[in-house]
Order: C-alpha cells, then structure tokens, then sequence
C-alpha cells in the first residue's frame, strides 16, 4: 500500500475552537502535507465550521455532512459516506458510536474518560446522560481496529473501564499550534491597552466545567498575597458549571474576570503576557493549554494527579489539586521569586519542544498504515 487513504470525521473543528478542534486541526494539517497520504475530512458546512479547515491547503478533500457529531443520525450518515468513498481507515477523533459499517477500518481517538468515571463531571450529568455516553465509550474502544489515548494516563483510564477487552491502545501525545508562539511584548502591550488590563495577572485557560476546579483556584488567588498586586484571568467558553463559577466569582473580594471572546492572537498575547499560567484541574486527559503555557515560556502551576503531572513533568509546580492552601502557597511562590519563574519558564520550554504537531502525525500515521495493513484482503471488513 503505497499512497494510504485516510477519511476524517472533523465535524468537531467547528466555529467555537474547544481542546478537540485544536486537535483535528493540528494533527490534519500535519498529516496534509504528507506525499504518502491521500486526506479526504467530513466536515460541518461552511458557515458552521471552522475557517482553518479552508486554510489547510490542497493537501486535503472536503466533504460536507451538516449533521452535528452528537446527532443520531450521523450513525447512519457517515458510514454511507465512507462506503462511498472507500478508504482505506477512518479516523475518528473522538468517541463517537458511528464505527460500524463503514466497510474500512476505525481509528478512534480517546482524549479523557472524566465522563465515566468517579468525578464531578459524570456525578453533573443526569442518569441518561451517563448511560449514553458509557454506551459510546464502549462502542467506541472494543468496536474499533485500534484506540489513540493521548497520553499514558488516558490509556490507563480506558483499560481499566474496558477490563481487557478491545484492540490495542496506543498512546500519542498532543502537539502545540505553532500561531501561539508569535506573541512577542508589543503584542502583549496591545493587548494591554485594548482590554485595559493595567495590572499584572495570573491566567487559567478552560471551560467552565466541574473539573476544571475554578472554584478551589478563585478562592486561592483570593487569599494570596498576590491577589494584592495581580488580576486573575479566566479565559474559556461558558459551560455547564458556568453558574457556579460566576457564584464563585462574587463571593470573593478580588479582582478575578471571565472572558470568553479572545481569538488565538490575544489568547497569545496572554499567556506571553501571564506572571503564571494555572491549572488546577482534578481530571485532565492531556492538558493542551499546559502545553501551550510553556511552549510560550509562561511558569506553570498545575495538579499533581492524572496527566496533568505526565505532561508537565519536572517543569511545573505542582499541587494537590483538592487543597486551597496548596494552590495559593504555589501561586505566591512563582509571583515572589522571578528566580523560580524564570527557571520554570526554562523548563517548560525545554519541555514542550517535545509536543509537536509533527510527530503527533508521524505516530498516528503509522498506526491508521498498521491497522489498514493488516486489514487488507480480510474477509471481516465494517
């Protein structure tokens, strides 16, 4: 097999950037400019999907399926589509219960299991909610030719919710987009001025979801000594706990802000600009915005569980994600000591000159070539 067919579900990329988007778009882009691969991605339609998909180059064939990720009927629809096409694998980036009957090979991309597993998010959703997405996760990582975690802790978390059963699970790291690492000090200055930030800040990138744990990490800035000296920023989209983030938000006398509108040039400038970046999070399947934070040479602060820890390693403090006082002791110690900032910042950079975009396409390639392979001539084709 010379030149390898690949077929993409990327309805996710859609207009409203999330963790997934950055992914689909990272890793597609990466794989475009491939010689050996033929792309062809399943995309929203154009006024609902992201405008990175227009600008990925001629590397890659767009095919329209105006049917959300979440709707029923993309079962249906998007096997329909694949058989029509006939690839040699499908990749999924992200669970989904459409795997079967495509007449190729499925690859589906698991980013984190906090859904399933005991935690804020999966105690959040109502009963049918659980069940639903506990049936997609299952589908999804025992119906399918091989699962991608993105990191090691994921592909822990996955087999201990499947008890041995399914294909192979192969790990492979995120990357970081190379637009966020322009951001130099007039851009920060810029975006100082147009948002009339006139005091330094601490910054946490997420939606406001349960997990995230922006309520430990308001009530820690607002009991630091730094909360004297820097506003604390919450970049992200409004999500189910947004409610009790705003709740959180007015019951401390500080200056903590929510903003929801930065584009990928300010989103930039901020982290640049940020004293730390902080994320505390209790369940994190990989941590994008960790790496971004020290691809740019921000200090990070972040939780000592799940893959918070696997990514960020030895270049980040670390906390006990359930402990207010651990949280504000990390945060006054990176604002008090620009020593202890700046070898952070040393570290994370050394540290995330591993995360690209690049051999994130290099190992999946070689997984979606594997899997095809090894499907070839077989009798038994979904």
């Amino acid at each position: 097999m010379s030149q390898l067919h690949v077929l993409v579900d990327g309805r996710l990329a859609g207009t409203r950037p999330t963790g997934i988007h950055r992914y689909i778009i990272g890793l597609v882009g990466a794989m475009a400019v491939r010689e050996n691969l033929r792309l062809t991605a399943v995309v929203l339609s154009r006024a609902e999907r992201s405008p990175s998909w227009d600008q990925l180059g001629p590397g890659i064939d767009l095919v329209e399926l105006d049917l959300p990720p979440g709707d029923p009927r993309a079962v249906v629809a998007l096997p329909r589509i694949s058989r029509a096409l006939s690839p040699d694998v499908l990749l999924h980036p992200h669970v989904t219960p459409a795997v079967i009957g495509h007449g190729c090979p499925n690859v589906v991309t698991v980013h984190d299991t906090k859904h399933l597993g005991p935690g804020p998010e999966r105690s959040s959703l109502p009963t049918w909610r659980r069940g639903a997405m506990a049936a997609a996760f299952a589908l999804s990582t025992r119906a399918t030719d091989a699962v991608i975690a993105v990191s090691d802790q994921t592909r822990r978390d996955i087999e201990a919710l499947r008890r041995g059963r399914g294909p192979r699970v192969h790990v492979v790291h995120e990357g970081v987009a190379a637009e966020l690492l322009r951001a130099d000090d007039d851009d920060v200055a810029r975006l100082r001025q147009t948002r009339n930030w006139t005091r330094p800040w601490l910054l946490c990138v997420g939606e406001s979801r349960p997990h995230k744990n922006h309520a430990r990490l308001i009530e820690a800035y607002a009991t630091s000594e730094a909360s004297g000296t820097h506003d604390l920023l919450l970049v992200g989209r409004p999500h189910d706990a947004h409610g009790s983030v705003l709740g959180a938000i007015e019951r401390v006398d500080a200056n903590v802000r929510w903003i929801d509108d930065l584009d990928d040039n300010d989103l930039s400038a901020a982290y640049a600009g940020a004293t730390a970046f902080v994320l505390p999070s209790l369940h994190e399947g990989f941590g994008l915005p960790l790496v971004e934070a020290m691809a740019i040479g921000t200090p990070v602060i972040t939780s000592n569980t799940t893959a918070c820890a696997e990514v960020v390693a030895d270049a980040a403090l670390t906390v006990d994600p359930t402990s207010v006082a651990d949280i504000r002791e990390a945060i006054d110690r990176v604002v008090a000591s620009p020593g202890l900032a700046s070898d952070l910042a040393d570290r994370g950079r050394r540290r995330a000159a591993g995360f690209t975009w690049q051999r994130a396409a290099d190992e999946t390639t070689s997984i979606l070539r594997d899997v095809a392979t090894r499907r070839v001539g077989s009798p038994e084709r979904r």
